[in-house]
């Protein structure tokens, strides 16, 4: 995981789970701090990375305790109401 002050744990969270696998192999550390680097490019600049960091993130719920539904499709709509 990031140790910067400006660090988001949530992509913290998604490259942990992503690598957890290959850290139980035992890979060298040397080759899981470069496959974190790349993760972690991919995931914040590349424009496909950006979009599936931006669908997985938990929408963001207002005070009024309900929660944004712009995009749904008119099936997931009838579904949430």
């Amino acid at each position: 995981m990031s140790d910067e002050p400006d660090s988001d744990p949530f992509l913290d969270a998604e490259v942990e789970t992503s690598l957890a696998p290959y850290r139980a192999r035992g890979l060298s550390p040397e080759l899981l701090e470069e496959m974190e680097r790349m993760l972690r490019l991919a995931l914040t600049w590349h424009e496909a990375g950006k979009h599936l960091m931006s669908q997985l993130r938990p929408r963001v719920v207002d005070e009024s305790g309900t929660a944004r539904t712009t995009g749904l499709r008119d099936e997931d709509k009838a579904r949430s109401a």
